[in-house]
């Protein structure tokens, strides 16, 4: 028997699907209001919906991160609500898959 063959033999399964829920992520929409470095005119906002982790919210952070990174953006400030009527079944019900591979 190869040694792959053994250490799948010896997997346990798992008792319910690993998901990002089970982690305690959920659906955050966040509204980033910057300024335009490159001479843009007045404040815009943007608009971003992603799954995320509350209190330090690693992916808006990342997210945030590149923008101001970016040649354009100056963040003025970030509003976040997390949204607790879209549940990991009513996403799944839409075709967002919460599970991790």
């Amino acid at each position: 028997m190869a040694r792959t063959d053994r250490l799948v033999e010896d997997l346990q399964p798992l008792d319910r699907p690993w998901s990002l829920w089970d982690q305690g992520y959920r659906m955050v929409d966040a509204e980033i209001e910057f300024t335009d470095r490159t001479g843009g005119t007045g404040p815009r906002v943007l608009l971003w919906q992603t799954l995320d982790i509350a209190p330090d919210y690693p992916v808006l952070q990342a997210f945030v991160v590149s923008l101001l990174h970016g040649p354009a953006a100056e963040i003025i400030a970030v509003r976040v609500t997390v949204r607790e009527d879209l549940t990991a079944d009513v996403l799944a019900a839409n075709g967002m898959s919460t599970a991790t591979h």
